[in-house]
C-alpha cells in the first residue's frame, strides 16, 4: 500500500475547507499522511484499510479526546461516546429497542405522526424545509422511543442541536464570546436535566409499561446496571441523534426530489401503487423500495457523519503493511469515499438506480459508510429509515415539490453535512 506525505502542517487549510482539503488529498492517493497542528494523522480512502480500522483492530482505536469532550460535555457518558467495553455493554442494553419487532410496532406510531404533518403541511407560501421536518422527527421519537409529548422539549431540543454544532468551532472565539455561549450551554443542559429527570420519574410510576426505550432504561436503573445518569446521558444522546441525522437525510432528500423532476415521478408512480388513495399503512413499508433507495443514493452524497477520527491507541500497528505510530489520528471520510469514481461511475449524478436490488454485491464493503461501519454502526440506522421512507414516499404522494429557482447547492460540513442555503421547497397539493 503506497503512502503520501504531505510535507507542512494542513490544520489552517484543513480547517478553512475540509471537503476539498479531503477530496484533493484522495485524489493522490489512497493514504495520505500529513500533520494536523502537530499531531500526525493518516487519511485513509481504501475499503480493505477502511475494513481493518473499523472491523479488524476496532479495539486498538477510539474517538480522538478532542471529539469524546466536545460530546461529553452535551451527551455525557453514552453509548455515542464512551469506547470499548462500555461501548459494547451500553450497545447491548440499548439494542433490543432496535430489534426488528419493535420497529414493526414503532411504524405505526410513525405512520400517524406523518400523516398529521401532512394534513397541516405548509402550502401557501415557501416551506422551511428543514424546521418543518426537525419539527415531525422529533415528535416521533420523543413519542415512540420515550412516549411523550415533544411540544414542551421541542425548541431546546432544536437549541441542543444547534449548541453542539456551534461548540465545534468555540476554541478559536475570543474568551468573553467563549464564555457567554457556555453559560448559555450550561443553562439549556439544566433545563433538559430537569425534565429528563421528571421523564423518568413519571414513568417509574407508571402502573403499566409500554415496552419502548424509556422502559428499558428504568428498568437498568431499577437492576442496577445502570445509574440515573447514565439513562439520562442515553436519554439526551437517543434524543438528539434520533431527529437530527434523519431531519437532515430528509432535508437533502426532499432538495433531491424538488430537483430532479424524473425522480420525482418515480418516487409517485410508486406511492400510488403501494398505497394510492388510502391511507399510507406501517405494512407498506418493504414495497417502497425504490424510495428506499432515493434516501440511499441522498446518504450517498450527503452523509451527515461526513468524516470519523479515530486516535491509535498505546502501541504501533502494522496495518495492511502501512506502519502506524501510536497516537496516529486515523481519518476516514463517507463523503470522499462515497463519491469515488471507482465505486461510483459518475460519482456527482444523483441515480438512485444504484442502489438497486442487490447493490452490496456489486461493489466492495466499506465503500458506503453513511451509517458508519464495523461495531458503531449507527444502532437506528433501520429506526431512520423506515422513519424517513414513510415521511418522503407521503409527501411525494400528496404534494407536487418544486425548487427555489437557480438554487445553489454547497455542503457546509459542521457536526452534520448540511447546505450551507436554507431549503424552502414549495409544496403544491395534487388535485
Amino acid at each position: 500500500m503506497q503512502l503520501t506525505r504531505i510535507a507542512n502542517d494542513c490544520g489552517t487549510a484543513f480547517q478553512s475547507d475540509p471537503l476539498s482539503f479531503l477530496q484533493h488529498a484522495a485524489a493522490h492517493s489512497d493514504v495520505v499522511a500529513f500533520d494536523l497542528h502537530g499531531v500526525p494523522h493518516l487519511f485513509i480512502n481504501d475499503p480493505e484499510l477502511i475494513h481493518a480500522v473499523l472491523v479488524e483492530h476496532a479495539s486498538k482505536f477510539q474517538r480522538t479526546e478532542y471529539t469524546r469532550q466536545s460530546l461529553s460535555k452535551f451527551l455525557g457518558n453514552s453509548v455515542l461516546v464512551v469506547d470499548g467495553d462500555s461501548h459494547r455493554k451500553q450497545r447491548q442494553r440499548l439494542q433490543p429497542a432496535f430489534y426488528h419487532q419493535q420497529l414493526a410496532r414503532y411504524a405505526v406510531q410513525m405512520v400517524a405522526h406523518v400523516q398529521r404533518a401532512i394534513a397541516n403541511w405548509q402550502t401557501d407560501t415557501p416551506c422551511d424545509v428543514h424546521h418543518a421536518v426537525l419539527r415531525l422527527t422529533l415528535g416521533i421519537v420523543t413519542d415512540v422511543l420515550f412516549g411523550t409529548d415533544a411540544a414542551d422539549i421541542l425548541d431546546d431540543m432544536e437549541k441542543l442541536t444547534q449548541a453542539i454544532s456551534a461548540s465545534q468551532g468555540r476554541e478559536w472565539l475570543p474568551s468573553a464570546e467563549r464564555l457567554a455561549a457556555e453559560q448559555a450551554d450550561q443553562a439549556l443542559l439544566e433545563r433538559l436535566n430537569q425534565r429528563i429527570a421528571r421523564l423518568i420519574a413519571e414513568r417509574r410510576a407508571a402502573e403499566s409499561p409500554r415496552g419502548d426505550l424509556l422502559d428499558l432504561l428504568v428498568r437498568a436503573t431499577e437492576d442496577a446496571m445502570m445509574t440515573d445518569q447514565q439513562a439520562r446521558d442515553e436519554i439526551i444522546t437517543l434524543f438528539v441523534a434520533g431527529h437530527e441525522s434523519t431531519s437532515m437525510t430528509l432535508t437533502w432528500a426532499l432538495l433531491m426530489t424538488a430537483l430532479h423532476s424524473d425522480v420525482q415521478a418515480k418516487l409517485r408512480a410508486e406511492a400510488l401503487r403501494v398505497f394510492g388513495e388510502r391511507a399510507l399503512q406501517p405494512e407498506d413499508y418493504p414495497q417502497l423500495r425504490y424510495t428506499q433507495m432515493v434516501l440511499r443514493e441522498t446518504t450517498r452524497l450527503y452523509p451527515t457523519a461526513w468524516i470519523l477520527f479515530l486516535r491509535l491507541l498505546n502501541e504501533d500497528l502494522v496495518l495492511h503493511g502501512l506502519p502506524l505510530r501510536q497516537g496516529t489520528t486515523v481519518i476516514i471520510s463517507p463523503f470522499v469515499t462515497q463519491r469515488d469514481p471507482r465505486f461510483y461511475p459518475q460519482p456527482e449524478r444523483f441515480d438512485p438506480e444504484r442502489f438497486a436490488e442487490g447493490w452490496e454485491k456489486v461493489r466492495p464493503r466499506f465503500t458506503y459508510l453513511a451509517f458508519g461501519g464495523g461495531e458503531r454502526v449507527c444502532i437506528g440506522q433501520h429506526f431512520a429509515l423506515q422513519e424517513a421512507t414513510f415521511t418522503l414516499a407521503s409527501l411525494v404522494r400528496h404534494f407536487n415539490i418544486l425548487p427555489e429557482p437557480d438554487y445553489r447547492i454547497e455542503p457546509v460540513p459542521l457536526t452534520l453535512l448540511q447546505p450551507r442555503h436554507p431549503v424552502r421547497l414549495r409544496f403544491v397539493p395534487l388535485s
